[in-house]
């Protein structure tokens, strides 16, 4: 039987993966859903305050501020 080692859980991974991309692209922002601490992208929102949209729970409105 093999034993696997879990990594990171992806949300992690995703919201580091976001914040160290922002560091070199001005242009790349946050939209959230009212989810910021579940999904952890509040550390993206601490990094850059200002590329932080919070929408709420209206996430078809915030596909059309995506679009």
């Amino acid at each position: 039987m093999t034993t696997m080692t879990m990594g990171k859980p992806l949300r992690v991974a995703m919201c580091e993966t976001i914040t160290d991309l922002a560091a070199d692209n001005d242009r790349l922002v946050e939209l959230d859903g009212d989810t910021a601490f579940s999904t952890r992208v509040d550390n993206f929102h601490q990094a850059y305050p200002e590329r932080f949209y919070q929408t709420g729970i209206a996430e078809m409105n915030m596909l059309a501020m995506e679009a």
